[in-house]
């Protein structure tokens, strides 16, 4: 071999042998190096608190997350408004390897300091300041602090709340209307007004607010009342009985029926009532009900919109009006049902007598086990409308079986008292666009609730639809237009979803 090569061959054999050493050094892992601990040894796996009746009951149920990476322990579903935190017992579990967890707890209403968790686990913590869990792993070094949260309520969740909307008034384009009759319709509120010249006015809002109002030109006398929305089509009477219907609400045309009444929109078709004889008969627009004469007890005017539902005892949606008057002018008591073939009496627990009365959709919420989690209610909910004796009803009332029961809502939803008593209000439900992000929902918003709503997640922001209820107008007691547009909602439906 050429010796001039050598000294070439040496310094290659010794940078191969440095880089092996360095590939191994980079290929090695980390829990192969002496005292190496990994996070997980400082890992909480479970966190609840201990049965305590006198603070309220299934506490142990109560689900709390665990952000290992963000190091927050909370409960998403926060407790019940008012429920004492200020002495509980947390139950914690973490790798048994750890030599110590220590609770610290600052700025609390009953008591300050540290708990060694280890030697005094049934120990209270007091929950209204800053707690903390601090684990550390064997090798006395490796350590992870944890922010406790017990979240309660500030607000009582399954309460309605109203407010009267900034607009403040109906939508009329010369102030103090005479009558009005508003419908969702389009993803929207659309309100045709009366004005006080008798002119009348179509207004147009997605969430009534910056209304769109115009003139309106009628080829007819309106039936205002008998206003209805069903799926791609706006219908109304004439004052002799002729229905028109219209796309927009502001051009109509004839449909070339003759009816006495409306009863509402069921899927695609109409549903109404004609008189012959002096009887009535229930007819539809497309005809694809046989029309029959109306069953004794039914309404001919003063029932509710009717509302359109799907249940668990139907295949097909059934169709609900309540209250109104019969041909003899006798009140009405409970609903009757569509389910797309006849109409019956459902209700077993019976309404007072009523007419001109509102109802809407909506939910409610209850726990239905020893688990302490909430369960959604479909319910209906009917307000207003005239009793039997001529007075102006002013409770509210509620369904949670689709009409078969009512009975008189409890106070925390039932309509405030400064909304006075009205006949004939409109209310609609439309969805506000919320939004939150979820980097601040256990500090800032710690109230999320289980729920229906639809949501969706672009990184930490998250954005949900609230379904709030607009009541708008009604008569009040003496025969006033109220001009006055409000807006309701269960509290716990503005909390961030939880996910």
């Amino acid at each position: 071999m050429n010796k001039r090569y050598l000294p070439r061959l040496r310094g290659a054999f010794l940078l191969c042998g440095v880089l092996s050493i360095f590939l191994m050094a980079c290929n090695s892992k980390p829990e192969d190096e002496p005292g190496y601990e990994d996070s997980t040894s400082v890992a909480v796996t479970n966190f609840r608190l201990k049965p305590d009746r006198n603070v309220m009951l299934n506490l142990d149920s109560v689900f709390f997350s665990i952000d290992l990476e963000h190091g927050i322990i909370y409960n998403a579903d926060s407790l019940p408004m008012g429920t004492p935190v200020s002495s509980l017992v947390p139950v914690i579990s973490y790798p048994s390897d750890c030599s110590s967890a220590v609770i610290s707890m600052r700025g609390g209403a009953l008591r300050e300091g540290d708990i060694n968790y280890m030697s005094t686990p049934n120990d209270t913590v007091d929950f209204t300041g800053d707690v903390t869990l601090t684990l550390r792993a064997q090798d006395g070094i490796t350590e992870r602090s944890y922010r406790l949260k017990v979240n309660v309520h500030k607000v009582k969740p399954d309460s309605l709340t109203f407010d009267r909307q900034a607009t403040g008034t109906l939508p009329s384009r010369l102030g103090s209307p005479l009558a009005q009759k508003s419908v969702a319709f389009g993803g929207g509120v659309l309100s045709i007004i009366e004005e006080k010249d008798r002119s009348f006015s179509l207004a147009t809002s997605a969430k009534t607010t910056d209304w769109i109002k115009f003139p309106l030109s009628l080829p007819f006398a309106p039936d205002l009342r008998s206003l209805t929305a069903g799926e791609n089509a706006l219908y109304m009477l004439a004052d002799n009985g002729d229905l028109y219907t219209s796309t927009d609400g502001s051009a109509w045309a004839p449909t070339g029926k003759n009816w006495n009444g409306i009863l509402g929109a069921y899927g695609s078709d109409l549903l109404g009532l004609r008189k012959e004889n002096g009887k009535f008969f229930h007819t539809s627009l497309s005809g694809l009900y046989p029309e029959a004469e109306i069953p004794e007890g039914f309404p001919v005017s003063g029932q509710t919109n009717m509302l359109t539902l799907t249940n668990n005892w139907a295949v097909d949606p059934v169709g609900f009006i309540t209250g109104g008057l019969t041909a003899s002018g006798d009140g009405v008591r409970g609903t009757w049902g569509f389910d797309g073939h006849t109409w019956a009496m459902i209700s077993t627990s019976e309404l007072p007598e009523l007419h001109d009365a509102c109802a809407v959709p909506y939910f409610v919420y209850k726990q239905t086990s020893t688990i302490w989690r909430q369960t959604e209610f479909p319910v209906m909910m009917l307000f207003g409308g005239v009793l039997a004796d001529g007075s102006l009803n002013d409770k509210t009332y509620i369904s949670i079986d689709n009409g078969i029961n009512w009975s008189e809502a409890p106070e925390n939803l039932s309509l405030p008292a400064d909304i006075p008593a009205v006949r004939l209000a409109d209310a609609v439900i439309l969805s506000t666009p919320m939004q939150g992000s979820l980097t601040d929902a256990w500090e800032d918003k710690p109230n999320k609730i289980r729920q229906r709503l639809n949501y969706k997640i672009e990184g930490y922001d998250i954005s949900w639809e609230c379904p709030y209820i607009y009541i708008l107008g009604g008569m009040t007691k003496d025969d006033r237009l109220n001009d006055i547009v409000w807006r309701g909602v269960l509290a716990r439906l503005t909390f961030m979803p939880l996910i």
